[in-house]
């Protein structure tokens, strides 16, 4: 394999504009290998958002110590299992140039397996130590004894843990250190460039993403735009006969909406924009692009904004969630259709702690709103029995069916007599709904509309709605 020096800044995580390292790494060129000739796995996993959404509620709730490790370096320290070569580093060969070259005893960053190497390193000692991957995201470990318990979170070479027992901690710790290079945070602040706000008085964490966003609007120029109300526009006046954007344009869009879907991940307020966005990468035209620029001078006014949890709430370790659908409103006649999971519950759905929310288009196109609503459901009720298979091994089985929340009263009168002729083409997901909730996995309750807060994942809202919606789980 050829090799060559990559060299990099690296900025702080809480200041932008400050700089924490310059970084000089030897890499090898693996793009030109072939899977499954040269090498086999290559792939290191990585955590899901919404498991690190529960993480940090969780410590909210139990009130539990955190720590966080930086693995430096930490793709060399995988093991190959199979002899690989690369060329000398420039401006260290040794021996006459070109006739010698380098045996890699670890992995390198460009190896294609060296992502598979060091995690598989990594999995070797959480098993050593006792510690269960769950079966519903494999990044998060956990271990439950009689000294206390541990929970980690591992996102290829950066880990956050909570625990009840310092000792624990340490035991761990120790462990990786005689194995990997790695650096301890005892109060960390951020995780994955989100930057983390734990108050454990008032039992509440903020996750907020406001330096992504100050990075992105300095980095289209945007940093000093004027700002809306909201990321989408009700009734957008689209330019007619507009051309495509030049190949160069185009890919600046799509880095743009690929920053954008990152920043979504803790700003439910933005998914139904950027999924509109998403439609187009790769055929975008002007129109595309202002409304791209709309969702940055939506961020521009509201970068401070930040997801909020609240664990004084009641019914804390219970899941909720909520559907939504609009009816063939995306390209090839098919719906947008929304779902939003929360945990705890409040008076009148005035606080939603929000661990998971999805704007997706539907594979198919619906004949009706009813059965448009429906897939909706259909899709929630998958993510619900996701996240309570992942909360049940966390310890939080749930005891009571989980309710879902729809604005549509057809779903459930097609739930009560699911045979109809006119709902013939959809009965299997009625009947799938039904077994759920016969077997007391969920139960299917309507709400208003108006205190649907998945509505904020199907459509462009106006601003007043927008902003009800927002202040149920945005620190404004």
């Amino acid at each position: 394999m050829k090799s060559k020096w990559i060299y990099k800044i690296k900025w702080s995580p809480l200041n932008s504009g400050e700089i924490d390292k310059f970084k000089a790494r030897f890499i090898v060129r693996g793009f030109g290998l072939t899977q499954g000739v040269h090498y086999g796995n290559s792939n290191a996993a990585t955590v899901e958002a919404m498991t690190v959404k529960i993480f940090w509620y969780l410590v909210c709730v139990f009130k539990l110590n955190v720590r966080s490790s930086d693995f430096r370096s930490f793709f060399l320290e995988g093991d190959p299992d199979h002899a690989m070569y690369c060329e000398q580093a420039e401006g260290y060969e040794q021996g006459e140039k070109g006739r010698f070259v380098l045996l890699l005893l670890k992995g390198l960053y460009g190896t294609p397996p060296a992502p598979y190497f060091a995690q598989r390193k990594f999995d070797a000692i959480m098993k050593k130590l006792g510690f269960t991957k769950l079966m519903n995201d494999s990044r998060c470990f956990m271990l439950s004894d009689k000294r206390g318990v541990c929970i980690v979170i591992n996102h290829v070479d950066d880990c956050v843990y909570g625990f009840n027992n310092p000792a624990m901690a340490n035991e761990l710790e120790a462990a990786w250190k005689k194995v990997f290079t790695c650096t301890i945070d005892y109060k960390p602040r951020t995780y994955l460039s989100t930057v983390i706000d734990l108050d454990r008085t008032a039992q509440t964490v903020h996750l907020s993403q406001a330096h992504k966003i100050q990075e992105l609007l300095k980095l289209t120029g945007m940093d000093q735009c004027n700002s809306v109300s909201t990321p989408a526009c009700i009734s957008l006046q689209r330019k007619n006969e507009v051309e495509a954007l030049p190949r160069e344009q185009n890919k600046t869009y799509m880095t743009v909406v690929g920053k954008l879907i990152y920043i979504s991940s803790a700003r439910p307020d933005i998914a139904y924009a950027v999924n509109a966005r998403c439609r187009r990468m790769s055929a975008s035209d002007e129109n595309d692009d202002l409304e791209a620029k709309r969702i940055l001078r939506y961020l521009q006014g509201t970068a401070t904004h930040r997801l909020k949890f609240d664990a004084k709430i009641a019914e804390p370790t219970r899941f909720f969630a909520y559907s939504d659908a609009s009816f063939a409103d995306a390209p090839g006649a098919k719906s947008t259709g929304a779902t939003t999971i929360t945990v705890g519950k409040a008076k009148n759905h005035s606080h939603c702690n929000i661990i998971a929310h999805r704007s997706f288009t539907q594979q198919i196109p619906a004949e009706s709103a009813a059965e448009a609503e429906l897939y909706s459901v259909c899709e929630t009720a998958k993510s619900v029995q996701h996240v309570r298979n992942l909360a049940a091994e966390l310890g939080l089985p749930q005891r009571e069916p989980t309710t879902i929340y729809t604005d549509s009263n057809a779903v459930i009168d097609g739930l009560k007599s699911p045979d109809k002729a006119r709902t013939r083409h959809y009965r299997r997901r009625q009947w799938k709904l039904r077994y759920l909730i016969m077997h007391r996995i969920i139960s299917i309750v309507t709400v208003h509309t108006d205190e649907n807060i998945a509505d904020l994942g199907t459509k462009a809202l106006g601003a007043t709605k927008h902003a009800h919606f927002c202040k149920k789980f945005l620190a404004i």
